[in-house]
């Protein structure tokens, strides 16, 4: 999705916090699975990274089908 969606709809990650699913994994693992030492301030600081991430992923899905329905509907 990250090779694609710069090429095919013009979005990119760059202005994201979290910018790859690596890095959104660790985070996902850190709030879940950690009692580090992370305050309820972090916590939720993370957690808007993670729901932004994850929404940019989901606009990029749709926008890529609407854009492959777009491709194979022309003649």
């Amino acid at each position: 999705l990250k090779a694609v969606a710069p090429g095919l709809l013009g979005i990119n990650y760059e202005e994201l916090e979290i910018k790859s699913g690596g890095e959104a994994t660790l985070g996902i693992a850190r709030l879940l699975m950690t009692t580090d030492e992370t305050t309820g301030d972090e916590r939720a600081q993370l957690r808007a990274q993670l729901l932004e991430y994850c929404k940019q992923d989901t606009f990029c899905l749709v926008k890529l089908l609407e854009r492959l329905r777009s491709l194979a509907a022309t003649p």
